[in-house]
This record gives structure tokens, sequence and C-alpha cells, in this order.
């Protein structure tokens, strides 16, 4: 069956947006007053302060527009309304975040596979953010993991808990703030959660792709995309195809395995060119997939509010994300690279 509305995974850049509010309306207004006033107004106050226009028509003059009273308490209400705490949300988010490069030979051959994560968090309520987080993880030396400069890393080094220097404010508010990274590489096969199989000749191509069950960190993978460049008179045409779909979306065609597991453990196509593509102008391959589970096993352990010694509530966010980086002057490699 062949799908017509499916898109790579990517990391989304988030807005960004201010750190911190003030829980009263009356420092919000002197807030506001003092945003007004600066040259370099922050980010909780639209550039709203003064503005310069020009009145239609070749002798126009610049105009300034001072802000009223009333343009003021819009101000205001319109930052309240953009930072309104939600009583139903957690009042933090926890995201893993996990990117795979994995660069490996047509025959399958691991030459290189690198693995780069960190973790964000964000609060949504001013009043939490003086709080420390728990992680537990495995403490593996392979693994090499660095708390922002900002955090208090002997506490981190002790208990694995992420908080603010002593005599910090606490944590940023409304904004992603990246606590720690880790790094691993190595050329191991079992670290791949899938092989991957070519066979080729002057016309065709048979690709195969199977679950790694030997591998222990991944259950599952969706969405798994192998995708290469096609040109608009030179497509190819599918001559077989098993547990899963293909589309031809522009000048990309997009092989998609949509599960992989140990129930559903291969898939294949086989694919057709016609004599004037040479097959090995279309290495290496793009491919993208998604996986509920983290390479490197961390999770939230607790969460405490130290203004009132009391739990916090947490959403945490899974992602593992395998990406590339093609390079078109390596014709003997396919590279697999792969955002809670």
């Amino acid at each position: 069956m062949m799908s017509k509305n499916f898109t790579s995974a990517e990391d989304i850049s988030p807005k960004k947006r201010p750190e911190t509010v003030t829980s009263s309306r009356e420092e919000s207004r002197k807030d506001v007053k003092e945003t007004v006033a600066s040259k370099n107004p922050t980010s909780l106050a639209p550039k709203k302060g003064m503005q310069l226009s020009k009145k239609k028509g070749p002798e126009s003059q610049p105009v300034v527009e001072t802000v009223t009273k009333a343009r003021e308490e819009e101000i205001i209400k319109e930052a309240h309304e953009e930072h309104r705490v939600n009583p139903l949300k957690e009042p933090v988010t926890v995201e893993i975040l996990e990117k795979m490069n994995c660069s490996m030979t047509r025959d399958g051959v691991v030459t290189s596979f690198e693995v780069v994560g960190e973790v964000l968090i964000e609060f949504h309520d001013p009043s939490k953010t003086n709080s420390t987080i728990s992680l537990d993880h495995e403490n593996l030396k392979s693994f090499n993991i660095k708390p922002h400069p900002s955090l208090n890393r002997a506490l981190w080094n002790s208990s694995a808990t992420l908080a603010p220097k002593e005599g910090g404010e606490g944590f940023p508010c409304f904004s992603k703030f990246s606590t720690i990274k880790w790094r691993y590489a190595s050329s191991e096969v079992n670290d791949v959660p899938f092989q991957f199989t070519q066979w080729q000749t002057k016309d065709s191509l048979t690709l195969e792709v199977e679950f790694n069950g030997n591998q222990k960190r991944f259950a599952s993978l969706t969405n798994l995309d192998i995708s290469f460049t096609v040109t608009s008179k030179d497509k190819p045409t599918v001559a077989s195809i098993e547990a899963s779909e293909y589309e031809i979306k522009g000048s990309k065609f997009i092989w998609r395995i949509n599960q992989l597991d140990q129930n559903t453990s291969q898939a294949n196509i086989a694919i057709t060119f016609p004599p004037s593509v040479d097959i090995n102008d279309l290495y290496p391959f793009d491919v993208s997939l998604i996986s509920e589970n983290n390479f490197y096993p961390i999770k939230v352990r607790e969460a405490i509010n130290l203004n009132e010694s009391t739990p916090l509530k947490v959403q945490t966010i899974r992602s593992c994300l395998l990406y590339t980086s093609p390079s078109p002057r390596d014709r003997q490699k396919s590279r697999m690279p792969s955002s809670a």
C-alpha cells in the first residue's frame, strides 16, 4: 500500500520565550514600564514601546508613537495571557533527546556509530523553578556525561540530581534548558538497532532491513525511512515489496517500514531502474527512524519543589532519532545517522 502523506523526523527548534515572569500584576506593570524606557526591551514585553513608521509619499517624515496608559494595560494583559499557568498541566517537562549517527558499507559492515543525547527541562510555573530533579541512569564510563556549568556539579556527581548552583535563582521558566549531555561512540554491529543488506545488478537493486535482535537497547523501531534521489525522467519501478511501502515524492524515492521489531523482524523491496541510471550514483542513502526507547537508559526518579518541600509532577518526553549527513563523494558507503 502506498502512503501519500508522511514526513521524515526532524528537530523542531522551540520558540524562544522569556525565562521568568513576575507573579503579581503590580510587579508586571513595573517591569513593563521599565521595558518601555529601556533601549533593549526584554522578551516579556513586546517591542511596542516606541515604533517608527512612515506616512505614504516621498516627503514623509518619521513619526514617533508613544505608549499610552491604555496600551500599557494591553501589554500587561498580553504578557499575562501568554504565560498563564495551566493548572491541568504538569509544572515541569523533561525531554530526553538522542540522535544517532551510523555509517556502514553497502554490505552492512558498521564503520562508525555515534550517539549524542541531552536532557532538556522546561518549567511552566514560575513558582516551581526553585526545584531539584533526580535521575536514574547507568553510570557507564563509555558514556561521557557532562552537566551544564550553571548546575551544582557536586550534587550531580553524588546523586545524579539536577539543581542550580548554591545561591542561584532557580531554573529558567517558559523556555527549554539543556541540563546534561552525553556522547557514545563505537563500531560494534550490535549497537545498531537494525541490519542492512543490498543485492545489486546492472539495472536492479534489492534492499533488506532486519531488526537486530542481538541488541538490547531498542524494543521496536517505527517510521524507518530509506530514501535516495531520482530524476523525473529516470524514475524506477518496484518489482516486489514486503512488510513496507514506498512513495516517489518529487525527486525522492522513499521506502518506508512502519514497524520493525521481534514480531515483524524484516522488510524488503526490489527496485528496477532504467538503463540510463547508474545505481552507484544513488549512494549514500538517507535513513531516518523513530524509537520510543533511548539508547542510553535514563529516566526521572523524582522532582522536589524546594520552596514547599513537596514532590513535583513531571511530564517526560522521549525521542531517539536517526539522521544522516550524506557525502556525495563517498560511493562505497550508505550513511545512516540517527531528535521525548
